[in-house]
């Protein structure tokens, strides 16, 4: 993972924006990983999602409990439980 907020190919920002009107909430990119290239978000609550070519997905209400999830490799839940 690297902790620099990018982005990996140009449509990753409109996907970024349709997240965030479908959480009802702003997002930035705060990282991206590096084998898989999916984005790391977070939004203005600290909640974490990921952004992959396979969808959007919600990591954790918290960056270090995301962190630890990544780690372990813990399943994603679909970020679609989240919109508003």
């Amino acid at each position: 993972m690297v902790v620099t907020p990018t982005f990996g190919y140009d449509e990753d920002a409109e996907d970024i924006v349709e997240l965030s009107q479908s959480l009802g909430r702003p997002i930035f990119p705060v990282a991206y990983e590096t084998r898989e290239l999916g984005i790391v978000l977070m939004d203005d609550t600290e909640r974490v999602f990921y952004l992959h070519e396979t969808g959007s997905y919600f990591v954790a209400e918290r960056p270090i409990e995301a962190f630890a999830k990544r780690l372990e490799g813990s399943r994603l839940r679909d970020a679609e439980d989240f919109f508003v």
